[in-house]
């Protein structure tokens, strides 16, 4: 396995999607368990999981919940999905996602550039999650460069 530093994290060039996990039915088969597949995971040396609140209603985001806090440099990284201009809401999605992963998000994605919303609103809820703790790196995910910028 290669790997890659990032921040803290010394995270394997491979990462694990889970929006899968959500729906046994992506090809899994009968005897689908992503539990195991996630220490499968584990054992090949993967560190980096994707997840998002919206999967499932936070159903991926419990699974990976069950991974071992003590399993040294995972990161696992999730999704807020942009439906509001409310730092509130955005707030309220990252905590249940801290719920369901059972401790502080280690990097937090807002998705999808939502033409009618004012990222700073939302981004002013993130800063306040960071100062509490709750999220340490933050993202965006299907942004275009000029609307990061």
């Amino acid at each position: 396995m290669r790997y890659v530093e990032f921040a803290s994290w010394r995270l394997s060039k491979v990462g694990l999607g889970t929006s899968q996990f959500a729906n046994p039915g992506w090809g899994y088969g009968a005897g689908y368990k992503p539990h195991e597949l996630v220490r499968r995971a584990l054992t090949l040396g993967i560190t980096h999981f994707d997840t998002s609140s919206f999967y499932g209603a936070g159903h991926s985001e419990r699974i990976l919940g069950a991974i071992p806090q003590n399993v040294e440099g995972v990161l696992v990284a999730t999704k807020l999905f942009n439906v509001a201009p409310s730092a509130r809401l955005v707030m309220a999605q990252a905590r249940a996602s801290v719920e369901h992963l059972g401790g502080p998000l280690g990097l937090c994605y807002l998705d999808w550039a939502n033409p009618f919303i004012n990222d700073r609103s939302l981004m002013a809820g993130i800063r306040r999650l960071r100062a509490e703790g709750l999220v340490a790196e933050v993202g965006v995910a299907s942004y275009d460069l000029a609307r990061w910028q």
